[in-house]
């Protein structure tokens, strides 16, 4: 007799209009760190226990630590080797940073040098 596999149990949601009550009424804490130089988080890939953000307004890619702590930031605005016009995506392949940006692929090492 062959035994049935586990039945996996939908993950409860939540309506919109619930998340945008409980977002109206949210704020980060006191203690939560603000980092203005950080624009926006539209893209992240984890690697070597560090969080590469997409900063898709800022035209950067943020390195964080594991914790959440601000290392570096790396890329700039532009149409050069290793700038960026308009990021897409970001991934991290075998120890390289991949950002998609406008049809191109940048590359970078982990320490945000363009390769």
């Amino acid at each position: 007799m062959a035994s049935r596999p586990p039945q996996a149990t939908p993950a409860p949601t939540a309506s919109a209009e619930s998340l945008a009550d409980r977002a109206a009424g949210a704020s980060a804490p006191s203690s939560a760190p603000v980092f203005t130089s950080v624009l926006s988080a539209t893209d992240a890939a984890f690697a070597d226990s560090t969080w590469f953000v997409l900063d898709r307004r800022g035209r950067r890619i943020h390195r964080f630590s594991q914790a959440g702590d601000l290392l570096v930031g790396f890329a700039r605005r532009g149409e050069g080797p290793g700038e960026l016009a308009s990021p897409e995506a970001i991934a991290v392949h075998r120890g390289t940073v991949v950002v998609a940006d406008r049809g191109t692929l940048h590359l970078y090492e982990l320490d945000g040098t363009h390769v």
